[in-house]
């Protein structure tokens, strides 16, 4: 009994260990993301946002170019670059509030 409770505790740890901070984040366990990883989240929503908003009068942009020009911004900030996940993930949640429209490749500033 002694075991399982201590393997209990040990899983508890490991899965409320935010692996960016290396501290506790109790949100981890009930949200399912980090307070670390939300925060990037919407750093990278904001930055699609300008890079979108830069894209001119034209408002046209191919979803490959987005990711290059998101990237390249983080690289200035001497920011970890975005995988794949992050960026669709925020393109997503851009593409939700309404202020871009994805149709394939394309993005179109709404």
């Amino acid at each position: 009994v002694a075991e399982g409770i201590r393997l209990l505790k040990a899983a508890t740890y490991a899965a409320a260990i935010d692996p960016e901070t290396g501290m506790i984040d109790m949100e981890q366990l009930i949200v399912g993301m980090g307070a670390a990883r939300r925060k990037r989240n919407k750093e990278i929503e904001s930055m699609l946002q300008e890079l979108i908003a830069e894209a001119g009068p034209e408002g046209m942009v191919t979803v490959d170019d987005l990711k290059v020009k998101l990237n390249e911004r983080l690289g200035e900030k001497k920011d970890q670059i975005s995988n794949d996940n992050e960026f669709f993930s925020a393109l997503r949640a851009v593409e939700e509030q309404g202020l871009i429209r994805r149709q394939g490749k394309q993005i179109e500033l709404r």
